[in-house]
């Protein structure tokens, strides 16, 4: 099933992707819980679209601000250049406004399949049921939550990694402090009238979706799972390329 808030060209050539995709850099903000591994087949995919595609160094996660820091350095100078983007991704989504309002640039922000921050006032990092689950997970000696791909059941988490790189994913993805998740962010005001789409991976995050349907955003929906570039690459980017554009392109 696919929703989208405007017709869908067939191919992102259509919508006037191939010329600007030519001198597009897209920076990629992974989620603070996976490797920056995960994302390399999205962006070899957009590469062979002609965007240059990286992933921002997360570094060791203490605290959001300093993750905002690092990502705020690694942005500023592509955010400058013509046709740059963000791709925030997860968690990341939280994070996405402060880095743009950080640089002073307008840059177009996907967030795919993200949390989203509130229009206005603080965001809690992790909702209420998930900090109790993290709770439990916890190492009380260290403060440190298991890698995110033990938080649930392989059986679970197999549904969302595909088994080929589940190895790679599993031991690459960081322990990351319960205090992390305790910590609460303020977006930048008026931040959800920038420049901003939404590509939702099935309905998790369908309150997200909502969010940014109801102020006009550009979307678009693709059935799968929360990790859906990591079993179809070609399709979320060409998704990703629309939605740049789309972003861009708004008034």
């Amino acid at each position: 099933m696919l929703l989208v808030s405007a017709p869908e060209p067939e191919h992102p050539q259509a919508m006037g992707l191939e010329l600007q995709s030519s001198s597009m850099d897209l920076l990629v903000l992974p989620s603070p819980l996976l490797p920056s591994a995960a994302y390399d087949s999205l962006a070899e995919a957009l590469a062979a679209r002609g965007v240059h595609g990286s992933v921002a160094s997360t570094g060791p996660v203490s605290t959001p601000e300093r993750i905002i820091e690092r990502w705020t350095a690694q942005a500023s100078a592509r955010l400058r250049s013509f046709g740059a983007a963000l791709l925030a991704h997860s968690n990341a989504g939280l994070l996405a406004p402060a880095v743009r309002a950080s640089v002073g640039v307008e840059a177009p922000i996907v967030f795919m399949d993200a949390a989203l921050p509130p229009a206005d006032g603080a965001a809690a990092l992790a909702p209420e049921g998930l900090r109790g689950h993290l709770a439990s997970l916890v190492d009380e000696s260290s403060g440190l939550l298991p890698p995110w791909t033990r938080w649930w059941s392989r059986e679970e988490m197999l549904r969302t990694i595909p088994s080929g790189v589940w190895a790679s994913i599993d031991s690459r993805c960081p322990s990351v402090p319960l205090s992390y998740f305790d910590a609460r962010i303020r977006p930048p005001e008026e931040w959800a009238s920038g420049n901003n789409a939404y590509l939702a991976f099935g309905d998790t995050y369908a309150e997200q979706l909502d969010f940014a349907t109801r102020r006009a955003w550009p979307t678009r929906r693709l059935d799968g799972g929360h990790l859906e570039f990591l079993w179809q690459a070609d399709v979320v980017a060409d998704a990703v390329l629309n939605l740049v554009s789309a972003a861009g392109v708004r008034s």
